[in-house]
């Protein structure tokens, strides 16, 4: 996919202005081999799911909650009785790898989201990352919360511990590369 192709591809799909700006004058291949935006990794994962060459929904939401583990050990330290976040986690990946029920991939995001309420300074913490994260939950709507909140968690969490969100963002993008592939040769 040529660059003109994919600037044009991100456009039609409704991307946000930065990485509209970001794409321009890159192929498909070189966007993916160097963008550092996990989120925006998923979200056009997302929006090409069930196209020729493209990951399902349900590898995207597998590699969401990848990205989203990372965030585990950072919340279970200072939250050691709290289990939601690990128990969307589960349920997003069980629902993408059995096609399972996806009310109750829902019922943990709720239960998840109240997690992110009692961890409140936490969250207003990680609310730069989370409008980011956001787009990936479109992308991959069953791990809202395993990507969503968690990714946003982390990428503030770890901030303490010298990383930036923009560290977290693009060590997540290794993961996305690692376990996704997309078509680099195909023309829209």
């Amino acid at each position: 996919m040529t660059a003109i192709e994919l600037t044009k591809l991100c456009c039609s799909l409704g991307a946000c202005t930065e990485a509209i700006e970001w794409v321009k004058g890159k192929s498909l291949a070189e966007a993916w081999q160097t963008c550092e935006r996990a989120d925006w990794m998923l979200w056009l994962c997302g929006r090409m799911s069930g196209k020729d060459g493209w990951p399902t929904r349900e590898q995207i939401v597998l590699v969401a909650c990848l990205c989203a583990e990372r965030a585990l050990p950072i919340f279970e330290k200072k939250y050691p009785n709290d289990d939601r976040p690990r128990k969307a986690i589960e349920a997003a990946r069980a629902w993408a790898r059995t096609g399972g029920d996806i009310e109750e991939v829902r019922k943990a995001r709720r239960a998840a989201a109240a997690a992110d309420a009692a961890a409140a300074a936490d969250a207003a913490a990680a609310a730069d990352a989370a409008a980011d994260a956001a787009d990936a939950a479109y992308a991959a709507y069953a791990a809202y919360a395993a990507y969503a909140a968690y990714a946003a968690y982390a990428a503030a969490a770890a901030r303490p511990f010298g990383l930036t969100r923009e560290t977290e963002l693009r060590e997540m993008a290794q993961i996305v590369r690692r376990e996704l592939s997309v078509p680099v040769n195909v023309n829209v």
